[in-house]
């Protein structure tokens, strides 16, 4: 009977883990496309950049510069993630 008890003990802490890793906010990937909506648009419209057509390295500069106004918010993470759904929409070579 202690060796069943156990074995349950055991499974709920496994499952516990599991739940908590597959949890919201756990190791979920950002949607590129939700994270540039909700940042560049604490300070202006989203189709000020989207009628815009920039390299790899003018989009960089522009996220870069977005990174230091107030309101932004912008981690280094995301501002990867912002500048590469950029590029691959409004990219140029």
């Amino acid at each position: 009977m202690k060796s069943i008890l156990t074995g349950l003990g055991l499974l709920v802490v496994i499952l516990a883990v599991t739940v908590f890793w597959a949890a919201p906010g756990g190791a979920q990937k950002p949607n590129p496309k939700a994270l540039f909506e909700e940042k560049c648009s604490r300070c202006h419209e989203t189709n000020r950049a989207l009628i815009k057509t920039k390299t790899l390295d003018g989009w960089k500069d522009t996220v870069k510069r977005m990174m230091g106004k107030k309101n932004a918010a912008i981690s280094k993470q995301e501002a990867e993630l912002i500048t590469q759904y950029l590029f691959g929409i409004r990219g140029t070579k």
